[in-house]
């Protein structure tokens, strides 16, 4: 949780980003750098607010991937007609979606009454929490729809496998069968119909599944989450993995971390004695020649 600007009962109040409800009139602007360390603080967009006054720069790396920053305008600036109903899909540009970083802002030109304090864009908030674009990614995460399983080909080539064997142990259990005439031909077809059957054990589906449970747990202690559990058998067969941008994987932020300073006496040193033992090579090529 973070904290907030929303207009409550006429006048700004900061609260938890976890009070915040659908219909709130909210200011969104960027944190200003920390003092003491002189680091600039990541802001978060809080949850899906439709821009009413102000604008917004918006890095959506951390939903879609694009790093290139996203500018999102009011929705006044549309000039739309009064009677038209919102659409996500279509009116995008004035949307700021939920777990978003905020890179930069700028006042709207409403009234100095509901101006917040401090500047800053003014938008009314859609959804939160689970139901925002970020809590709709994170419900993938932890919910996954489809059922935990090994590869369904794999498994098949498999029981054809077994099954191969199953009708060759049958079919020498029938023809010595047949050869006594005293055998009970019913217990005969029902020792090679057990013998056939009996070829699927019946803890395979259970043993993929916590295979495959077992990989999620892997994956968890490297903090990586797979949201399609059913792929990861097909995960180890890959070789080569290529991703088109930077946002996905990487930053493209520059940070400084230090200074390493080399003595410069040190250098020298190592460099003009190099540059003898070159000329030396030089004298004993000249000689060679």
């Amino acid at each position: 949780a973070s904290a907030v600007l929303p207009r409550r009962c006429g006048k700004w109040e900061r609260l938890s980003s976890t009070d915040l409800l659908p219909g709130d009139l909210v200011a969104l602007a960027r944190t200003p750098a920390n003092r003491l360390l002189g680091q600039p603080v990541d802001t978060i967009v809080p949850a899906d607010v439709l821009l009413l006054h102000g604008s917004l720069a918006l890095n959506e790396s951390a939903l879609t991937g694009e790093s290139t920053p996203q500018l999102k305008e009011p929705l006044p600036s549309l000039g739309l007609p009064p009677s038209t109903r919102l659409n996500l899909a279509e009116h995008r540009a004035c949307v700021a979606l939920g777990g978003t970083k905020l890179l930069q802002h700028s006042a709207g030109t409403q009234p100095r009454s509901q101006q917040p304090p401090g500047g800053g864009a003014v938008g009314v908030v859609l959804r939160t929490g689970f139901h925002s674009s970020q809590g709709k990614l994170m419900r993938t995460i932890l919910f996954a729809t489809e059922r935990v399983n090994g590869s369904d080909r794999e498994t098949l080539l498999f029981i054809l496998f077994l099954l191969a064997f199953a009708i060759a142990a049958a079919g020498h259990v029938l023809s010595v069968g047949l050869a006594d005439p005293a055998r009970s031909r019913y217990k005969l077809a029902l020792h090679c119909m057990m013998i056939v059957t009996s070829v699927v054990p019946p803890e395979l589906p259970m043993e993929l599944s916590l295979a495959v449970n077992h990989s999620l747990l892997a994956l968890h202690r490297r903090d990586i989450f797979c949201t399609e559990p059913f792929r990861i058998p097909f995960a180890g067969k890959v070789q080569l993995c290529c991703f088109d941008k930077t946002g996905t994987l990487t930053s493209d932020d520059l940070v400084v971390q230090g200074v390493a300073a080399v003595p410069s006496g040190s250098g020298g040193g190592s460099k003009g004695s190099d540059g003898g033992s070159d000329g030396g090579g030089g004298s004993d090529g000249g000689g060679a020649a």
